[in-house]
């Protein structure tokens, strides 16, 4: 095993394209660089401000968008080089992946969730309501598999890394959210060599076989995150309990938040 992951190192070290094809406008890039969008250039600290101390020194940047229900899918458009109007085209090609591979969905989500996720991404207007916001701890696998490529999540209470289930190891950069303030999505440029949250709980059992190298290639990286992790939480962190709000919208929340 490690000779094999020693080669697939290598064939990400030389940045050769892999020869499956990407969804329409996706880009194709080494998977150690982390494409942002030319027009999110300046970075905010203030951003991080609601994220753990230690997550901190892992990112390099981290960049906003448009709090309109909607921001994760434009995060997820920032992140693979887009510009975040195109949240939509995100959308339609989260869309497609769901339907194609239905069935490994089904059984990952169960079929009630299933539905549900699948009206999210049939919902096409902005603003969008809670109800139609995405849901990153679900929706991290759509994406990797969608875009075949690690997704590093972010948050005060978990962070993880959402893995691809049908595609094997390619070169196509990783994609690194945050989630601040309990109401919305931004992207983040993490350092080269950073380390990264443990793998989503019961992957492998859904993984083909091609797939499970990722986790190998990560393994290291893993590690290093784990051993950041704070022994007891931070009693200093911010953390918004928005459970009772149901008809507010995002950018409501996030302005009184932020007073963006």
């Amino acid at each position: 095993m490690v000779a094999s992951i020693e080669k697939v190192s290598s064939i990400v070290d030389k940045k050769i394209t892999c020869s499956e094809d990407l969804p329409s406008n996706s880009i194709s890039l080494d998977l150690k660089s982390e494409p942002i969008s030319n027009d999110f250039l300046s970075k905010s600290n203030s951003l991080l401000e609601s994220l753990p101390h230690f997550l901190h020194s892992l990112i390099d940047s981290a960049f906003d968008v448009r709090a309109d229900g909607n921001c994760g899918f434009r995060a997820v458009a920032v992140t693979t080089g887009r510009k975040e109007d195109d949240w939509l085209i995100v959308k339609r090609e989260l869309r497609a992946e769901a339907v194609k591979n239905e069935m490994l969905f089904r059984n990952i989500w169960g079929d009630k969730d299933y539905d549900r996720f699948l009206d999210v991404l049939n919902f096409e207007k902005s603003p969008a309501p809670r109800d139609k916001w995405m849901c990153m701890s679900d929706f991290g696998c759509l994406i990797a598999n969608t875009y075949r490529r690690p997704v590093h999540f972010f948050s005060p209470s978990e962070s993880v890394t959402s893995l691809p289930y049908t595609h094997g190891i390619c070169d196509h950069p990783s994609i690194s959210i945050g989630f601040i303030y309990s109401c919305h999505f931004i992207p983040l440029r993490i350092l080269g060599n950073a380390a990264v949250p443990s793998v989503v709980p019961c992957w492998e059992k859904w993984a083909k076989k091609d797939a499970l190298l990722w986790k190998d290639i990560l393994a290291e990286k893993v590690k290093k995150f784990q051993k950041l992790l704070p022994v007891h939480a931070n009693s200093s962190e911010i953390a918004y309990d928005l459970t009772s709000i149901s008809s507010i919208t995002e950018t409501e929340i996030y302005k009184n938040i932020t007073n963006y």
